[in-house]
């Protein structure tokens, strides 16, 4: 569920939902680079950072952890480190479209919009209605010059997330 908030850009219930899932499982591998990743989006990166360091002993195989790793030294404009880590991510697992997603945002940091461009598509094709990947394509295509594609992209993903966000108020009105 974290995950899904995640998604939805609600990272105060997310960051609820990790914690709660973190004390459940300690040692998971996946809650724990999600619960980095919430907090990183909150920009509070030094308790990422914490919180990735906290996982170490139980995350290094999970490629999830490394492309979080690889976002959080993006942020901090420490590109270098963002490629090793983001390297140990995909090959630790080339499926996860999450790998490919922080790849696409250090591309973007570095100004490669073309290079983006095309590790962005190619997590799409993995995860084609991810909010974040549709988001990065459109920044993806500004930077290559094309408006009105990036435009349209982002009026899609404004209008399907406030879909999903009246579905999920719906499903909590409902559980109440």
């Amino acid at each position: 569920m974290g995950a899904i908030l995640l998604s939805l850009r609600q990272y105060e219930p997310a960051l609820l939902m990790c914690e709660k899932a973190v004390a459940l499982e300690p040692t998971n591998a996946r809650f724990l680079a999600i619960y980095a990743n919430v907090v990183l989006h909150l920009d509070r990166q030094d308790e990422a950072q914490t919180r990735l360091q906290e996982a170490e002993e139980f995350a290094t195989t999970y490629g999830g952890y490394w492309a979080v790793y690889s976002s959080l030294y993006t942020r901090r404009g420490e590109y270098d480190q963002a490629l090793t880590m983001i390297k140990k991510a995909i090959e630790l697992d080339d499926d996860d479209p999450f790998a490919w997603e922080c790849m696409g945002e250090l591309l973007l940091a570095l100004e490669e919009y073309e290079k983006a461009l095309s590790v962005i598509e190619h997590a799409l094709e993995i995860r084609p209605h991810d909010f974040c990947l549709q988001e990065l394509k459109a920044k993806s295509l500004r930077g290559t010059g094309r408006e009105s594609e990036a435009e349209e992209i982002e009026r899609a993903v404004q209008s399907r997330l406030a879909e999903q966000l009246a579905l999920l108020n719906h499903a909590q009105d409902a559980d109440e």
